[in-house]
């Protein structure tokens, strides 16, 4: 009953300010608010009629006073929009038991409710000391809610005769509504403060308080009161002639009231158009805006709305000169304001009739029509209307030739405009004069307040400078103390940073002598393995793994050099060398990788060939092959690379050149930096562990020279290696055994055997592309060195399958990855990441792209067996299914396959655990038939819906094991919603290769 009561309360104040209006001489403002007014005031009255019996027994039934109370205000509710008199009887009923019991709270709402009936009657008097009276007792209840509804109906009461009194309680009222959060009132308040505003042509400050409301009814939601607000603010600009301006916010109105499908706002909102094309002599487009609102309202059923709009439509027909009409529809408006007893109105449709038979020649009819309508609107004291009233009985008697009265009424009709004039002068001339009065007090309390400020200052000043002084000498103290303490901070702090990094470089030497020995004892079996097994298959894997483990050795002794650097124990061990033998050896030991990579190889040797030179042999050669791995991974395909040799000056020169992408501006000035990599977000993933280079330097200066760098990005790189030259007299005999220089235009594939699946391997490492080419034997295996060579061979041929690197030059896997997806011939082509990159975000990544399977190095050959002929599987699965189904197949359903496949994921995701997760609640969820679900699964993914559930609860079991989240098996099984333990080990093994204790140990 609590909202019920304060939207009836609203609608009191509604009506309030509609009866202020017609007060205020304001019938635009008055028609709007009461057609608002009445029409919900006729759907209350009939939904709320059988409630009236029901309350007056209740009365009758209840014994407790302060209940019967509530119950008077509820029938005063009831009663008050229809029957004023009955309204008013029941709300003093309530007052007077409030009053006898002494309950301030329930007076307060009497006060307010029997003040709003007697103002509504026009008991202006009565009204008035009510309101004071519930002011009082708002006070007395400490109730701020109250007293803020007290102070508002006293403003609407002032509203008659003082304006300035009536501000300020408006003002009251909003101040309080303000500190209580009730943005609401606010709104109201606001909103009424501009009609006030308004009403006395102060139109800036109307909108100024037009555009608060608005502001709050926004954040309010309330759309309803945003089209008054803007019905509001068009009238404003209609009265100042701003007429484009009043459209658009008609129509601002209009798009809100649409969107609330509301036949009585939108007849609003075209009754306030209507006007302003009426105030633009546009009569054809007003005359078509009252036609559709008159529509609107007569199937509302709403006899005032088409009364009032009848009335609009026939002075529009009027200014059209359109007379049979316009008699018509203002005899149908009078009609109607008689029948439900609008005497105000009636004098309207009155003036028009009168106009109209004045035109048309019918004098006598014409002259009853004046002298009635003078009559109810003197009754009512309505000036506008007395005034056109006694204009059109002059006029009417001068066409009869009765200049007599004709002149008696012209003097009653300049005595009205007098009056009319003079009243609103009088109101302009008190606005001027309280304006310029609180000016005037302005001006002289500045002058008080300037001549203050000048004896103030000069004593300000005195105590600022002293201040000043004092001020700089503390903070000159705090300065120097917060100094020291800094320097002594920085002290501890790079203390600490260089005692951290002993620590690092000490565990790391710890750890690096703790690998060498299982190092050790992996690489010598290997070796004799490899001796032993010749010309027998296992030969080419045997000796894979001696040479890879070789490798994992320098990377272990390049950490153990580091720790050495740091303690300055690293010595140099120089022995004589034959300098061209030495560098056509190192750098033709790239052969087959630059075949694989195609990239020509360029050397270049201008020194002496049997040239004998004293060297770091070991050291020279790690910094060497360090520069031409660097330059393989930046060098474009079917690039080159150069070697240069060269003396300058005292200094033996070692160059190594490509003309790759060269590095960005950004990473130059730490490429030498301990653990470093190009953090260029352009940059492909390619790995390496940021030492490669320190180490390089550090061993170049430790011989004596240096290691510099030149770079411009898109062009290349060039690594200068310096060191001092140091030729010794001693002949070695030189090495004339010649390296076949292979180039790229004698480069060719890798043997492949005959197979109709093709599997494209994108692999940089040429060691790892060998073995997963000779490993996958039963297929027929096309190599690519990265991303970029690939999509050429995708260009070239079919693949059925493409397993990827991810850290790759040039293009990295998931870049490739892209390029793939976006192209429709290749998006459909399985595909596997194969990287070293373990981090989730990465897995992550390359799943949100798409990729069919995900697999981590290092990793079980068979695994990988496994996950291709599952992959391959389901795609002969959908490309059959494809083929079979190709005259059903919808295209603008294909273009939707990602959106339904990852909603798909999403929800099997998020109900793994349920118990409920099925194909059915699946194909529910996506909003298909299980059949068409079935359909659709099989043409995009190769998968029934009960196989792509089981394919997430295995993935998600996977990496659950992976990252050892349970400590069972039985534990994972449960936790993706497979309640069979034997039966999930079995399906695990199907689809990874290994078991879920081969992948968790």
């Amino acid at each position: 009953m609590g909202k019920l009561e304060d939207f009836l309360e609203l609608l009191t104040i509604l009506y309030l300010v509609c009866c202020y209006s017609a007060i205020n001489q304001k019938p635009n403002l008055m028609k709007y608010f009461a057609l608002f007014i009445s029409l919900l005031a006729s759907l209350i009255l009939h939904a709320q009629l059988p409630q009236l019996d029901s309350l007056k027994n209740a009365v009758s039934e209840t014994k407790n006073d302060t209940s019967k109370i509530d119950i008077y205000y509820q029938i005063n509710r009831q009663y008050y929009n229809g029957n004023i008199d009955s309204a008013l009887k029941y709300a003093e009923k309530g007052l007077e038991l409030s009053s006898q019991l002494d309950l301030p709270g329930k007076m307060v709402h009497g006060y307010f409710i029997a003040s709003s009936a007697h103002f509504a009657l026009g008991n202006m008097a009565t009204s008035d000391s009510l309101a004071e009276l519930c002011l009082q007792a708002a006070f007395r209840t400490k109730d701020k809610a109250n007293i803020m509804k007290s102070y508002y109906k006293l403003a609407l009461n002032a509203n008659r005769q003082n304006m300035e009194e009536a501000l300020d309680y408006y003002k009251k009222s909003l101040e309080i509504a303000e500190e209580t959060g009730e943005k609401r009132w606010q709104g109201y308040i606001l909103r009424d403060i501009g009609l006030y505003y308004s009403f006395r042509a102060m139109y800036d400050r109307q909108l100024e308080n037009s555009f608060k409301a608005e502001e709050l009814f926004k954040q309010l939601g309330d759309s309803v009161y945003l089209i008054h607000i803007y019905c509001d603010i068009a009238e404003v600009h209609r009265l100042q002639s701003n007429f484009n301006i009043a459209l658009d916010y008609s129509q601002k109105a209009y798009g809100i009231s649409a969107k609330l499908k509301s036949p009585y706002m939108n007849a609003r909102v075209l009754g306030t158009m209507a006007s302003t094309y009426t105030s633009m002599g546009d009569q054809e487009n007003a005359l078509n805006k009252n036609l559709e609102a008159f529509e609107i309202y007569q199937n509302l059923g709403s006899h005032f709305y088409v009364a009032t709009t009848s009335f609009d439509i026939g002075t529009a027909y009027l200014n059209l000169e359109k007379y049979k009409d316009a008699q018509a529809y203002f005899q149908r408006s009078y009609e109607i304001f008689k029948k439900i007893g609008n005497e105000a109105s009636m004098a309207q449709s009155l003036l028009g009739l009168g106009k109209i038979n004045t035109i048309e020649g019918r004098y006598i009819i014409a002259e009853e029509s004046f002298i009635e309508a003078e009559k109810l609107s003197v009754k009512h004291t309505v000036m506008p209307q007395i005034k056109d009233a006694y204009e059109g009985l002059a006029n009417l008697y001068a066409v009869e030739g009765n200049y007599k009265k004709s002149n008696e009424y012209l003097n009653k009709l300049l005595s009205v405009k007098d009056s009319i004039y003079n009243e609103q002068k009088s109101e302009q001339i008190n606005r001027l004069e309280s304006e310029y009065q609180l000016k005037e007090k302005e001006a002289r309390l500045e002058l008080q307040d300037t001549q203050l400020d000048l004896q103030e200052s000069q004593l300000q000043r005195q105590r600022n400078l002293n201040l000043a002084i004092g001020i700089t000498a503390g903070l000159l103290f705090l300065i120097a103390i917060l100094a020291s303490i800094n320097i002594r901070k920085r002290k501890r702090l790079n203390q600490q940073l260089k005692n951290l990094d002993k620590t690092k470089s000490r565990f790391f030497s710890n750890i690096s002598h703790e690998m060498r020995n299982p190092l050790t004892l992996v690489m010598s079996p290997l070796q004799k393995l490899s001796e032993q097994t010749k010309n027998t298959p296992f030969q080419n894997d045997l000796q894979l793994a001696y040479s890879n483990s070789k490798k994992l050795l320098e990377r272990v002794n390049e950490i153990l050099d580091l720790s050495k650097l740091e303690a300055g124990k690293m010595e140099v061990i120089e022995s004589p060398i034959v300098l061209y033998d030495f560098s056509k050896r190192v750098f033709y030991a790239y052969q087959s990788i630059a075949q694989y990579h195609r990239i020509d190889l360029d050397f270049e040797y201008t020194l002496k060939e049997d040239l004998a030179v004293l060297i770091d042999v070991g050291k020279i050669e790690k910094i060497i092959n360090n520069l031409l791995l660097n330059a393989f991974k930046h060098a474009e395909t079917k690039g080159a690379i150069k070697f240069v040799v060269e003396r300058k000056d005292r200094w033996l020169v070692f160059q190594v050149l490509d003309k790759g992408k060269g590095i960005h501006p950004n990473d130059l000035p730490h490429i030498f930096d301990r653990y470093y990599q190009a953090k260029w977000h352009n940059d492909p993933i390619q790995g390496g562990s940021g030492i490669g280079l320190t180490l390089g330097r550090e061993y170049a200066r430790v011989c004596g020279g240096d290691l510099t760098l030149k770079s411009a990005l898109g062009k290349g790189s060039t690594f200068s290696l310096h060191i001092p030259f140091k030729e010794t007299n001693l002949r070695l005999p030189s090495k004339k055994k010649e390296v076949t220089v292979v180039t790229k235009e004698q480069n060719g594939q890798l043997p492949r055997k005959s197979s109709k699946l093709r599997i494209l391997v994108v692999e940089d490492g040429l060691e790892m592309s060998k073995y997963i080419i000779n490993s996958l034997n039963q297929f027929t295996c096309v190599p690519a060195s990265d991303g970029r060579q690939a999509i050429s061979m995708l260009e070239k041929g079919h693949f059925n399958l493409i397993v990827s690197d991810v850290m790759m030059p040039n293009m990295d896997g998931f870049t490739f990855r892209e390029k793939v997806r976006e192209d429709k011939r290749w998006k459909y082509i399985p595909f596997i990441l194969l990287t070293a990159r373990s981090m989730e975000e990465d897995k992550l990544r390359g799943l949100q792209l798409g990729v069919d399977d995900y697999i981590t190095k290092p990793f079980n050959i068979k695994e990988l067996l496994v996950r291709i002929t599952n992959l391959l599987h389901k795609k002969e699965v959908r490309d059959k299914w494809i083929l079979e189904n190709r005259e059903n197949d919808d295209s603008t359903i294909l273009s939707a396959e990602e959106q339904l496949l990852k909603k798909a994921e999403n929800y099997v995701m998020e109900q793994l655990d349920s118990p409920e997760l099925n194909v059915a609640s699946l194909a529910s969820t996506l909003g298909y038939s299980q059949r068409q679900l079935e359909r659709l699964m099989k043409k995009y993914c190769g998968l029934t819906p009960s196989a792509f559930i089981r394919e997430i609860r295995l993935q998600k079991a996977y990496r659950i094991i992976e990252k050892r989240q349970f400590s069972t098996i039985k534990e994972v099984c449960y936790h993706v919603g497979m309640d069979n333990p034997a039966s999930f080990s079995t399906s695990f093994k199907k689809r990874f290769g290994k078991t879920p204790g081969e992948v968790e140990s």
